[in-house]
């Protein structure tokens, strides 16, 4: 979100950012950019008012959820605005690969992915969501194609922005490094599961590497986590780091079992960053590239990915390898050049919006009057506070 502020701003753009969200100790000062920032409210009208005061030409939602809440308050007051959906990723995916694991395990197919995703809810509530924008954000190109060959969401509306790392590049070398890292919020489940996982994991990796350590770092740690750390047996549950990438360059490997989720990492591309190489599942690197440019070991968590670790993280030349792949990756792949491109791309479609939506018959019946659900499930709510 930050980068799409910077973004915006250094094309000229005039950004109010509104929230239901109360700040917390770890919000940014908008201010300071020159950010407008506005509490609005759910189900409630007021949004209307804010809206035909504001008159923005460009309206983005952060995730569907927040389209499904307001997209249809913008679309009946400002018909010409610009609808754009910033995705983060696809959560119908990730639930889908959550579903797929408790039922058959990892690893698992895609037939057996889609299987299960088409039996969700998210699953059309997102990709109608995605129908009914003039615009959506993905991140990952694993995703983009995904959308095109089994969705039907015209490539008109789909624009490839992926994240961008935005830690310190590499400066310790492989003799100056040591232990493993692990890195995540906690209320994301597929790092929850990862740590869980990995927990079993470890007693292997530390019989074959007696003198690592495992330091994990992450926010709101729940008991569950807590209850891992066993520093006698290295593995440390250390809790929120302040700077990642200062914790990623001192560290040898990043070890990432990811077994379900969707998007891009950020942890991966803060790692091949901070030139730390990185072992990870094939749903990890997704999106990254391809396995043979990949700076790590990538596996399902079984003994060759085990051993490939330990290579990783034992051999000088092989860490070295690693390394310098993971750095030509993010200078490859990673410079920001889909997003200095966005505020351009979008100002041709708010010069034209009739042009752009000549073809998406299906944004336009999502919008007809029958299909409203979300519309009537927050005036239900509505009425139901008047009482």
């Amino acid at each position: 979100m930050m980068q799409l502020i910077d973004s915006f701003r250094n094309s000229g753009y005039s950004i109010t950012f509104a929230s239901t969200a109360q700040k917390s100790d770890h919000s940014e000062d908008l201010t300071k950019l020159g950010v407008d920032t506005v509490m609005i409210e759910l189900n409630s009208d007021n949004f209307n008012i804010f809206l035909r005061q504001l008159q923005p030409a460009i309206v983005l939602f952060d995730r569907f959820t927040t389209e499904e809440q307001f997209g249809w308050r913008v679309q009946e007051e400002l018909p010409d605005c610009i609808r754009v959906l910033d995705t983060e990723d696809l959560h119908f995916l990730r639930s889908a690969r959550e579903s797929a694991l408790k039922k058959i395990g990892f690893p698992y197919p895609l037939d057996q992915t889609l299987e299960e995703a088409f039996k969700l809810d998210i699953t059309y509530r997102e990709i109608a969501a995605l129908l009914r924008c003039d615009v959506n954000l993905i991140i990952s190109e694993f995703e983009l194609s995904l959308l095109k060959e089994y969705f039907p969401v015209p490539e008109s509306q789909l624009y490839y922005l992926p994240l961008l790392p935005t830690g310190n590049s590499m400066k310790l070398d492989f003799s100056q490094r040591k232990d493993f890292i692990f890195a995540g919020n906690f209320l994301h489940h597929p790092n929850k599961d990862a740590v869980r996982y990995l927990s079993t994991l470890w007693p292997v990796i530390k019989r074959l590497i007696p003198d690592a350590n495992l330091h994990i770092y992450g926010a709101y740690a729940d008991e569950s986590i807590i209850q891992l750390h066993n520093p006698a047996e290295g593995f440390h549950v250390l809790g929120w780091v302040e700077n990642l990438s200062t914790v990623l360059e001192k560290s040898r490997v990043l070890l990432a079992p990811l077994r379900f989720g969707a998007g891009l990492k950020s942890k991966i591309l803060e790692s091949f960053k901070a030139g730390t190489p990185v072992a990870t599942t094939p749903i990890g690197a997704e999106g990254i590239g391809k396995i043979t440019d990949f700076g790590g070991a990538i596996g399902v968590c079984d003994s060759k990915w085990i051993d490939q670790l330990v290579q990783l993280y034992c051999s000088e030349e092989q860490w070295t390898i690693a390394q310098t792949k993971g750095l030509q990756v993010i200078a490859s792949r990673f410079q920001g050049e889909e997003l200095k491109e966005l505020p351009n791309w979008l100002n041709q479609i708010v010069r034209n919006p009739k042009e752009h939506r000549k073809h998406l018959f299906l944004q336009k019946l999502l919008q007809y009057e029958t299909l409203k659900s979300t519309k009537y499930l927050s005036k239900w709510i509505m009425e139901k506070n008047k009482v």
